[in-house]
């Protein structure tokens, strides 16, 4: 079984049940399954309407709410690759490790696009901060923008509490 259709199934086992992420990561250990992230397709499934969220990192099922999400589309394989081979590195800490591209504004929010303008490249770390705290990811743009010279240290504090 795939992790995807383990936490799914984890859900539909325990409806209007409260469930953390980390709840979901030991049930997956349970049933000997390997996954690196799975706050993403629980947030993943949240955004597609299947979840709820009570608070960061807790969501239920609820089999009664159906919520049908806007979510934009992906940037496409060829646009990644366009993307990367324009900027090579993080974009907030200059790292070159594990890069991904983000939206801006995120796909769940009507005004977001698979458009390039809404592109950025991020690593993976700096991807977590701004997943899991928005207001401290834009304080690190700010201070990327004026050149901080501790802002490798200060991402690597905020990782710790990720």
């Amino acid at each position: 079984m795939s992790a995807s259709k383990a936490i799914k199934q984890y859900f539909l086992d325990n409806p209007k049940k409260h469930i953390s992420h980390n709840e979901i990561r030991d049930h997956l250990i349970l049933l000997n399954i390997s996954c690196k992230e799975p706050q993403r397709q629980v947030r993943s499934f949240c955004q597609k309407g299947f979840l709820q969220k009570v608070k960061d990192g807790v969501y239920f099922y609820d089999p009664y709410f159906k919520e049908e999400k806007y979510l934009s589309p992906e940037f496409t394989a060829l646009q990644r690759k366009e993307i990367l081979s324009e900027i090579n590195y993080c974009e907030v800490c200059g790292s070159t490790d594990r890069l991904i591209i983000d939206h801006i504004i995120p796909r769940d929010n009507k005004n977001s696009t698979n458009e390039r303008k809404n592109a950025q490249v991020l690593c993976t770390k700096c991807n977590n901060i701004k997943k899991n705290n928005n207001n401290i990811f834009l304080a690190l743009k700010l201070l990327q923008k004026e050149k901080n010279s501790k802002l490798k240290n200060i991402i690597n504090e905020l990782e710790g509490l990720v």
